[in-house]
């Protein structure tokens, strides 16, 4: 399974999202990781890869990732990931 990258940040003490990158694997035959998802919380914007680009406040994004999370929790649910690894970042 290709890796999906979320970053966090705290702001005002509050945790917010500051993007989800869901990628995958693109190319033949040497196929390379690109972001097919990309949810940027800090630029207002989403993207699906060779689809579309929207702010992320469009219907269409809000009904699009509510789809995206459901699944990426059932995935983590059913241990689709084989690792997960944390890192904090010093700022």
């Amino acid at each position: 399974m290709a890796p999906v990258e979320i970053r966090i940040e705290q702001e005002n003490g509050q945790w917010r999202f500051s993007y989800i990158t869901d990628f995958s694997y693109v190319g033949h035959p040497y196929p390379e990781l690109a972001k097919e998802v990309d949810f940027d919380f800090d630029n207002n914007r989403a993207s699906v890869l060779y689809s579309w680009e929207e702010l992320i406040t469009d219907s269409r994004v809000i009904e699009f990732y509510q789809m995206w999370e459901r699944n990426f929790v059932a995935y983590v649910e059913m241990e689709v990931f084989d690792k997960i690894k944390v890192t904090a970042e010093n700022q």
